[in-house]
């Protein structure tokens, strides 16, 4: 196969630490050298891509900055791929993008095990209400120890919001327990509940009868404020509930009151409405919230995993083939994409075979 030595592929500027190399540390840029696929950082603002960012590269490794549909359309040319270190994609207009022809992925298969594990971390902590303990020891106050007994995983019901990439793997995690699995996906087929040991249930019908809740579904339209004031209430007294998806998922004030009530004993929450959470914010004080500043799953199997993933895709679309985990899936039916291969066709001629797995991040709840 010849190889396009022009190809250009730039790293977003949060991907660079101060002296120069990456902040993640090992994000499989190995694969970039022996594919010998020269990249670089992109210069200017990290915040958000620019116009002229967009027509300085082929392809696009990114993180954290957002992709407006009002840089894509007025770009006199933009790369062919974007790929997203990470699972979310709410920040990228993928509308815009799949009118201009740009592949976006992203890196489910990066992020399963780590979030899941980071999940199952939350969770434990919440319920064994980790952070009131901690605090007691550096306060000196060892005589509340009984003020704060935990609630075992034990016996308890688990009820999973989303059953998507994360929710099957915690799944698989949790039922080292002996807990009872139920879970809200109106998308997923019945064999994937049957799979992971999960009864269907409706939305109210989870928040009812479950001990302990786990937020999984990625932000869209649709999950936006999907648990509200009108559904909160439903909430089983004295249930706990953990986030570990995106905050906006949560009515945040909603949330606050649940907790002032003690209608919830308890919260586990890595993701918030907005972010930085204020240091003013009433969770801040709460004893039986466990924070964390949206990285718990940030570990450096993520970071393998994550740059592995992305960086695969890139190498897909210069070699011309379709990548595996494309989020936009309509522009693979731009005139742009119409010389990509599908990836069976390359496990023919490759010399390891390839997994021609699907991203299972295909609809609201799934993530």
């Amino acid at each position: 196969m010849k190889i396009n030595s022009n190809y250009r592929i730039g790293f977003s500027g949060d991907l660079r630490d101060d002296l120069g190399g990456i902040t993640w540390g090992d994000i499989s840029t190995g694969l970039l050298e022996d594919a010998r696929a020269p990249w670089s950082f992109m210069e200017g603002p990290s915040d958000a891509l620019t116009i002229k960012q967009l027509e300085s590269f082929d392809a696009m490794l990114i993180a954290a900055p957002h992709v407006s549909g009002d840089a894509v359309l007025k770009a006199s040319n933009t790369p062919s791929i974007i790929a997203r270190f990470g699972v979310g994609v709410d920040a990228i207009d993928l509308d815009a993008c799949t009118e201009r022809g740009i592949i976006v992925t992203n890196t489910p298969d990066g992020a399963r095990q780590p979030v899941a594990q980071a999940a199952l971390a939350l969770t434990l902590a919440t319920v064994h209400h980790l952070s009131a303990k901690d605090l007691m020891v550096r306060l000196g106050n060892w005589q509340e120890k009984l003020l704060w007994n935990g609630r075992s995983l034990n016996g308890a019901v688990v009820g999973l919001i989303g059953l998507g990439n994360v929710g099957t793997e915690f799944a698989r995690l949790v039922t080292v327990f002996d807990v009872t699995l139920q879970a809200y996906d109106p998308y997923q087929k019945p064999e994937v509940f049957a799979e992971v040991g999960a009864a269907r249930s409706g939305l109210e019908e989870l928040l009812r009868t479950s001990d302990v809740i786990v937020v999984f579904t990625p932000l869209t339209s649709e999950t936006h404020h999907l648990l509200n004031g009108s559904n909160i209430g439903m909430i089983k007294h004295g249930a706990y509930l953990v986030n570990i998806s995106r905050g906006e998922v949560i009515e945040h004030g909603a949330l606050v009151r649940a907790l002032k009530e003690r209608r919830l004993a308890g919260a586990g929450l890595d993701v918030f409405e907005v972010e930085p959470l204020p240091i003013t914010d009433p969770l801040i004080n709460m004893p039986n919230v466990v924070l964390a500043p949206h990285a718990l799953s940030w570990t450096d199997e993520m970071a393998r995993g994550n740059g592995g993933s992305a960086i695969r895709a890139i190498l897909d679309v210069r070699d011309g083939y379709q990548p595996k985990f494309v989020v936009n899936r309509a522009v693979l039916s731009h005139p742009r994409t119409a010389h990509l291969r599908p990836r069976e066709e390359k496990a023919v001629t490759a010399t390891a075979p390839v997994t021609a797995e699907t991203s299972t991040v295909t609809h609201a709840l799934q993530a």
